[in-house]
């Protein structure tokens, strides 16, 4: 996922992580690291974006969009989710879907 061109185009902050890869790291570090860094985002609004009322979501490609996608199950509080997917037709922008809290399945 191009962090800059999401931050430039969403005019928002953005919060990667780097979470645990395996073979070396067993399940479920990944998971473990994402929702660490979401609740950590939750609780520094006000520093992150100079707003406590700043909604939060999650975001992610490939793998990192099964992570967001469970990260949505695990915490509360969360305003969306972003699924990027690369269209093969077009080279440069990502098609995004945009899903409400009203939206998601919980």
């Amino acid at each position: 996922m191009n962090n800059l061109l999401v931050c430039s185009q969403c005019s928002c902050v953005v919060v990667n992580v780097e979470y645990r890869l395996s073979p070396e790291h067993k399940f479920p570090a990944c998971y473990t690291d994402a929702e660490a860094v979401v609740r950590w985002a939750l609780d520094n609004k006000q520093e992150l974006a100079n707003n406590s009322s700043a909604i939060v979501g999650v975001a992610g490609d490939s793998a990192g969009g099964n992570i967001a996608a469970t990260v949505c199950h695990l915490v509360e509080g969360l305003s969306y989710q972003v699924n990027l997917k690369a269209d093969p037709q077009v080279e440069i922008e990502p098609t995004l879907s945009v899903l409400t809290a009203r939206d998601l399945p919980i």
